[in-house]
C-alpha cells in the first residue's frame, strides 16, 4: 500500500515537472586582454613575482599573530615555574 502511494506520488511529480533546453555559445576574446593562458614568458615572470610578494606579506602578517602569542606563552610557562619552584622551597621549609 505505502509502495503504491508513492508511485502515484511519482506519477504526479513527472506529470508537474518541465524540462528546459539551454543553449550556451563560448567566444575567444580576441582583444587581448584578460583571461587565463598566454602572455608569454613576461607575464608568467610577473605572475611568479606577484606570487612571491603574497606569500612574504602572508609570512609576515602570521609572524606578527604568532611571535606575540609564542612569547606570551613563553612567559607564563616560566613565570607557572618559577612560581613552582617557589612553593615547592616553601613547602620543604
Amino acid at each position: 500500500r505505502a509502495v503504491d502511494s508513492l508511485g502515484g506520488q511519482m506519477r504526479r511529480l513527472r506529470s508537474q515537472t518541465a524540462y528546459s533546453t539551454v543553449s550556451l555559445t563560448l567566444e575567444q576574446d580576441r582583444s587581448g586582454a584578460g583571461g587565463a593562458g598566454g602572455g608569454g614568458t613576461g607575464a608568467a615572470w610577473h605572475d611568479a613575482v606577484s606570487t612571491l610578494e603574497a606569500l612574504l606579506n602572508f609570512s609576515v602578517r602570521a609572524l606578527g599573530v604568532l611571535l606575540p602569542l609564542g612569547l606570551v606563552a613563553g612567559l607564563a610557562g616560566f613565570g607557572g615555574r618559577a612560581l613552582r619552584r617557589r612553593r615547592r622551597e616553601a613547602a620543604l621549609n
